[in-house]
């Protein structure tokens, strides 16, 4: 069981960023092109890794320090654009990181607790980094629609 673990842990963050980079040709709901998406993805992994890795270093939780998991903040995050670009990748996207999590706890890299805080950080930073791309895109937009108008 070990060794699937490991498996599934070096595997799943590789195949997150894989559909990342594939949702943009898949049917989509939403009116956003492919740049801002992988924009977004980008950030808000950068923001959960970035996070998720400096906070170790600060003593959030005494006895946990590989609180929270930087995988598993990746991996949510990397998630939650999938979800945000498009709710169908919801069914798939979510049972993924359901096992990424036992994965990481079965092989001993994390403590439940790790995943936890993942869990919360993950999203979070997604909506923040999402948000904040789709912000400045409009205004670059609107810009660039200006001064061709001029």
């Amino acid at each position: 069981m070990d060794v699937v673990a490991r498996l599934v842990s070096d595997l799943v963050n590789p195949v997150l960023v894989l559909l990342a980079i594939a949702a943009p040709w898949a049917p989509r709901k939403r009116d956003e092109g492919p740049l801002q998406f992988w924009a977004g993805c980008f950030a808000a992994i950068v923001i959960a890794s970035s996070i998720a890795e400096n906070g170790k270093t600060l003593s959030i939780w005494p006895g946990h320090p590989t609180f929270p998991s930087g995988h598993e903040s990746f991996g949510a995050a990397a998630a939650t654009c999938l979800i945000c670009y498009d709710r169908d990748w919801a069914w798939l996207v979510v049972p993924i990181l359901v096992l990424f999590g036992w994965a990481l706890v079965t092989a001993g890299y994390h403590d439940p607790e790790d995943i936890y805080g993942a869990i919360v950080l993950g999203p979070a930073s997604a909506l923040i980094a999402r948000l904040a791309v789709s912000t400045i895109w409009r205004k670059f937009r609107s810009r660039r629609s200006q001064n061709q108008n001029l």
